[in-house]
């Protein structure tokens, strides 16, 4: 049940949007739900403007938490009494616009209703965007306007499904810009639908889409889709996830939409996806302009195979972009990305995976003529604590899919506001946003168990590496680099090691060998001697395979050598001490039936005497050192089936 927040600058306003619910009934329906918070008080001064944000901070979270602790997810909605969206600035002077603008991005997961919009005309208000254009405020406003309160379904907010935040962030970015500060935050242009009744799902693909560069709707009902999809005219999305069997609870039975394309039942009723949802014709390129659209589904149906056969046909001639049907269960967010074919570069992108024009990480730091700080801007900080703060929160309670993808969407924000400028702020939101997905990955049923891990481990590095481009001198960003690196590690193998994804952990542990070596090496002044001995073992450590392989291949330079220092080339004799000396770590058992008489005997026994020591040492200390090795695995696999 939907819970209401007004939010407002004197009491009169507050009684009027109070009114407003009333009129809705909500007042009667759900009495004890609507909070009222009144800020009457004047903001004179920058520190009574952040002593006002910290006070309705904190009144917002009591009052949007619900029975089980956490901050509501789309189910609670605040009325404001009056914004003007042009002055939507996270980063100016504080007045209330600026205190509104930092609220928004403080919730991401509350829904915002705007009484009324002053200050320009909303047909005419845009803002631009640096290198894709401009944002229109008429695309945005009309979803928070208090008329957005009559559907039957609001919007979730979560993933920015509205554009609400993107205008928060591209006002602040005109701000900054006007304030000569370089800083960027990163704007999402294009939009994604998840489109399942199981709302994990939905929140699985719509975050998938969200952490690579879209903003996401989550549609988990037949009201929704219908919104989105029926009617004349063309639907606004880039990329579509869709399940087959789409049994909205609130369907009407006589809607069959197990097919894509429109069909023609045996009693002659005409039925299918495209009947009921006309913008999702994909053979007509001007009615459904969607680059990319994917059917997700486990591939049963209880009409037969050939449902599956006509729907993957009806993609492969989609009119325009790219369709395609992923089964389930996908092995983790990447391996979705992947499967979905956009797990690669894109255009203008800096991480591999990002949608077109989406820039994260940011680009190297330009020296500043001016010699101003380098540092994220103070208000920004601000938030960015607030989000970290309440992404902590919920990483204890991460135990469903879509509260824990609440807290990695907030870590998400909260790495994107400050723009890498402060390392150790960024460097926690980082980990914690791993975390978080992981914790998603490993717990969600409805992915794989063995998850695509190589791609996590390489954007970790990636973003490491670009947070520790604001430190100072090369020496000191690869440090810091490589210790965030491990510590981040660090977290997930715990996460992995809990939940028992052995491979995976052994993956990650083999990376955290590599950094840690390198690191070891870097703070010691003849640590580079030790390099190759180092990455050694780190080989031997990676897998059990290619420690046999080792093994074989030590015993064969071994039984070389024993042939070159017995002075003959009698294989199996060799073959025989090279293996006793490497397995028993001590002299090879000597049989005098075939050792020369150079060994054997005194006379002559000095040159064959000093290459047998030489190579027994050598067998001596390798088989040692393996020994300790296998171990290791052995301790290893113990663990894993004990």
């Amino acid at each position: 049940m939907k819970r209401y927040l007004v939010l407002a600058q004197s009491a009169l306003t507050a009684r009027a949007l109070r009114s407003w619910l009333e009129l809705l009934c909500e007042e009667t329906r759900a009495p004890g739900f609507v909070h009222t918070i009144v800020s009457d008080r004047p903001i004179r001064t920058a520190q009574a403007g952040i002593e006002a944000y910290e006070r309705l901070m904190q009144g917002i979270e009591k009052a949007a938490r619900g029975d089980d602790g956490a901050v509501g997810r789309g189910e609670v909605v605040v009325l404001i009494d009056q914004v003007q969206p042009h002055e939507l600035d996270a980063t100016s002077n504080l007045g209330w616009d600026q205190l509104i603008a930092m609220l928004i991005l403080s919730f991401p997961d509350l829904y915002w209703v705007f009484g009324c919009c002053a200050g320009a005309d909303a047909d005419t208000l845009s803002v631009p965007v640096h290198g894709a254009g401009t944002l229109a405020w008429k695309d945005i406003g009309p979803h928070h306007q208090l008329s957005s309160l009559l559907q039957s379904a609001i919007r979730d907010p979560l993933f920015d499904s509205t554009g609400l935040r993107n205008w928060v962030r591209a006002v602040t970015n005109e701000g900054l810009r006007r304030a000569g500060d370089d800083l960027k935050l990163a704007i999402r242009q294009p939009l994604a639908a998840a489109i399942d009744e199981e709302r994990r799902y939905a929140y699985l693909h719509a975050y998938a889409a969200y952490r690579f560069g879209c903003r996401a709707d989550v549609i988990t009902r037949w009201s929704a889709m219908k919104d989105r999809f029926s009617g004349e005219g063309t639907h606004d999305y880039w990329l579509l996830f869709e399940d087959m069997s789409l049994n909205f609870v609130d369907r009407s039975e006589s809607v069959h939409l197990l097919r894509l394309g429109a069909h023609t039942e045996p009693d002659g009723i005409r039925s299918g996806r495209e009947h009921y949802c006309p913008k999702l014709r994909s053979i007509d390129a001007t009615v459904e302009p969607s680059q990319h659209r994917l059917l997700i589904t486990t591939g049963q149906s209880r009409e037969g195979p050939e449902v599956m056969e006509a729907n993957r046909e009806y993609l492969r001639n989609k009119g325009v972009g790219h369709g395609d049907v992923i089964i389930k269960p996908v092995s983790g967010l990447f391996d979705l990305w992947s499967k979905a074919g956009l797990l690669k570069q894109w255009p203008c992108t800096c991480r591999i995976g990002n949608v077109p024009y989406f820039v994260w990480p940011p680009q190297v730091p330009q020296p500043r003529p001016d010699g101003g700080g380098h540092g994220a801007p103070g208000k920004l900080l601000l938030l960015t604590d607030t989000l970290i703060r309440r992404a902590r929160e919920v990483l204890p309670q991460a135990d469903t899919a879509d509260r824990a993808l609440q807290g990695a969407v907030l870590a998400t924000d909260a790495l994107e506001l400050i723009g890498n400028r402060t390392p150790t702020s960024a460097f926690e939101a980082l980990g914690l946003k791993h975390e978080l997905e992981l914790h998603v990955e490993c717990q969600f049923a409805g992915v794989g168990y063995h998850l695509l891990i190589e791609p996590r481990i390489r954007e970790i590095e990636l973003e490491c590496d670009a947070i520790s481009q604001w430190f100072v001198g090369t020496r000191e960003r690869k440090t810091a680099s490589l210790n965030a690196q491990l510590k981040t590690l660090g977290r997930l193998i715990s996460i992995l090691r809990s939940f028992g994804q052995f491979d995976e952990e052994q993956r990650c542990m083999d990376r955290a060998r590599r950094l840690h070596n390198e690191l070891w090496t870097r703070q010691r002044r003849l640590g580079w001697l030790l390099t190759p001995l180092l990455g050694y073992m780190r080989l031997l450590l990676k897998s059990f395979p290619i420690f046999l392989c080792a093994l074989g291949a030590w015993i064969a330079v071994l039984t070389t050598l024993f042939m070159w220092a017995n002075g003959n080339d009698l294989f199996l004799s060799s073959l025989s001490d090279a293996v006793s000396a490497f397995f028993s770590q001590g002299p090879p058992y000597q049989d005098s039936s075939i050792v020369p008489p150079a060994i054997s005997g005194t006379a002559g026994a000095g040159p064959y005497a000093a290459r047998r020591t030489f190579v027994v040492c050598i067998a001596i200390v390798s088989g040692s050192l393996h020994l300790g090795v296998f171990l290791s695995h052995l301790y290893s696999i113990v663990r894993r089936h004990g």
